[in-house]
Parts: C-alpha cells; sequence; structure tokens
C-alpha cells in the first residue's frame, strides 16, 4: 500500500511511519521543513505546506497514493490560545486545502483513495461523571480554540463524504505519550525534569501544574496501530484510548519510583490550566469491534520508556 503521512516529522508522525514500514507500506511523509531522520529504501520525504492545495495537488500527482494519513497540526492547547489565526490556519485551513486537492486529483485519475483524518478527544469538551465513558455517540461541545479547531475540520470532511471515489476516516485519540514526545506535554515533562535531575543537570526539585486531574493515557505506539487499521477497514468515527483514567499524581508518582530518585516536588502557577475536568475518559468498544484493536502496552512499559528516552537525550 501506498501511504502518504502529512506531519511526518511530528512525534506521531515518526512512529507512525515506523510501523507502516514495518508492515510493508511505501511511504512518503512530509512536513513543512526540515529534512525526516527515518532512512529506509520505501521511504521518501518531501518538505510540504499543508495549507498550500495547489503544491498538495502535485504531491498527489507525483506519486498517486493509495492512502493518507493527515497528522499535520498544531496539537498544543495553549498555543491555540495564544495564537489562534494561526492555528485556525493550519488546523481547519490545512484540512480543506487537503481535501480540495484530493477531490481535484481524484477527478483527473479516477483513483480511489481513503484519507484518515486524526481530530480529538477534547471536541467532547467538559463532562460530567455521568457522561463517562465517551463513546462515539456523546455530545459533541467543544469548550477551548484547539478543540472547536478539530471540530470545524471534521465538518469540512464531512461535506466530502459523498465522494464514492473516497472514504474519510476520523480518529479522536485521547492522550497518547510515548518516546519522543515534547515536553510541553506533562508525562515528558515529568520524564524530562527527572531525567536532567539523574544526570545531574538540576537540582531535585521537580515542577508540576494540576496534579488531581484524571486523564486517559494511551501509548502512541498502540495509536498508530489503530491508525493503520482505521484506513484499511475502518468507516466513520473511532475513539481511541485505555478506557480507563488515571490522575496525574499517579503518572508522577511512577515516574519517581522508575527513576528512584528522591524529589521535591514544587508547584508552578504556569503550569496550571484553569477549569479543567477532573476526569475524562474514553471507550475503546467500537475500534475493538470493527478493527480489532485494544491498547496492548502497559502504562508502567510507557512511562519507563518514556524516561528512558529523556535519559539517553540528556547523555
Amino acid at each position: 500500500m501506498k501511504a502518504l503521512v502529512t506531519g511526518g516529522n511530528g512525534f506521531v508522525g515518526k512512529h507512525l511511519i515506523t510501523h507502516l514500514l514495518e508492515e510493508g507500506d511505501e511511504v512518503i511523509a512530509c512536513d513543512r521543513s526540515g529534512h525526516s531522520e527515518i532512512s529506509h529504501p520505501h521511504f521518501q520525504y518531501q518538505t510540504l505546506d499543508i495549507t498550500d492545495s495547489e503544491n498538495c495537488y502535485k504531491l498527489f500527482k507525483k506519486f498517486s497514493p493509495d492512502c493518507i494519513y493527515h497528522l499535520a497540526g498544531v496539537a498544543f492547547m495553549p498555543e491555540a490560545e495564544k495564537n489562534f489565526d494561526r492555528v485556525l490556519g493550519v488546523n481547519v485551513g490545512g484540512v480543506s486545502s487537503l481535501m480540495n486537492a484530493t477531490k481535484r486529483y481524484i477527478e483527473d485519475s479516477a483513483n480511489y483513495i481513503r484519507i484518515l483524518f486524526v481530530s480529538t478527544a477534547q471536541i467532547y469538551g467538559k463532562v460530567l461523571a455521568k457522561d463517562l465513558p465517551l463513546t462515539e455517540e456523546s455530545l459533541i461541545k467543544p469548550d477551548n480554540k484547539y478543540s472547536l479547531t478539530k471540530y470545524l475540520a471534521e465538518q469540512i470532511c464531512n461535506l466530502h463524504k459523498e465522494n464514492e471515489k473516497l472514504e474519510i476516516v476520523i480518529t479522536r485519540p485521547f492522550n497518547h505519550i510515548g518516546p519522543g514526545q515534547n515536553d510541553r506535554f506533562v508525562v515528558s515533562s515529568f520524564a524530562k525534569q527527572l531525567a536532567d535531575i539523574k544526570k545531574d543537570l538540576n537540582e531535585p526539585v521537580i515542577e508540576v501544574g494540576n496534579l488531581e486531574a484524571e486523564r486517559d493515557f494511551t501509548d502512541v505506539r498502540d495509536i498508530v496501530k489503530a491508525y493503520r487499521l482505521a484506513i484499511c477497514k475502518g468507516k466513520g468515527v473511532y475513539n481511541l484510548c485505555s478506557g480507563n483514567s488515571v490522575s496525574i499524581q499517579s503518572i508522577l508518582n511512577k515516574l519517581i519510583e522508575i527513576s528512584g530518585l528522591k524529589v521535591k516536588v514544587v508547584e508552578d502557577k504556569d503550569r496550571m490550566r484553569p477549569s479543567e475536568v477532573k476526569s475524562f475518559y474514553g471507550s475503546f468498544d467500537k475500534a475493538q469491534k470493527e478493527l480489532a484493536w485494544k491498547p496492548n502496552l502497559s502504562l508502567e512499559e510507557s512511562l519507563a520508556d518514556v524516561y528512558r528516552y529523556w535519559l539517553e537525550k540528556a547523555a
């Protein structure tokens, strides 16, 4: 299968490309700048601005993909709050550009294409305990600028769903973690701080935000397996999650235990996010029934690998 991956230099993109190549797919990845660290005879990398519909079309013509994994976008919620116009242009404008280029390519080539659009579970918004676990049928009520862009992008996908030459599958992943994640995100932040302490780069003090929130964490290596299954045989929308919530406090405790360190935990007001939902988790029943997918890597394995990644990077 010839697969095109947008956002190929991102955290999830790199893991997805690795998985696709392991499955025997031919892959071309694109991102806005830079180059890829991945080297493989069946892999190509190309610079692409996803908001440029003309260049998207030219890339499709050149590569003739069987499927497109659309991962490109801004995934950090505080960035959307600070620079909404930019995030709107990438997360919504980028999807519109991609869909228009795909429609044009299909009209020219008569080829059939499957597209996976990666949305987010955050579009369910603030939920009550009675609403849990969240399913694909749960009420959608985006409550921040980031989740709003993903909701709007889903609607653009829905505008194209009547095209008989195009199948669009939407995934709504919950929190996912793993080696290589940016330390702006909570698990990676904890792990990096601990690794720096272990390497005597910092004092034994770890700065934290809200530790009471409970979230649903899945390993990125399980998530990307779901992406390929979804693009091969999925239809509609799929929640991707572990089906359980765990407190940020327990995540921190496990990482401290893994590190073997004694540290002082200090609250950092800059890391505190207002009006957070106490508990947030979903159901992956639909993905299990239709895709034969479920998460396999344990939380402990994921945390150990994230910590090990930062240890090696610190070295």
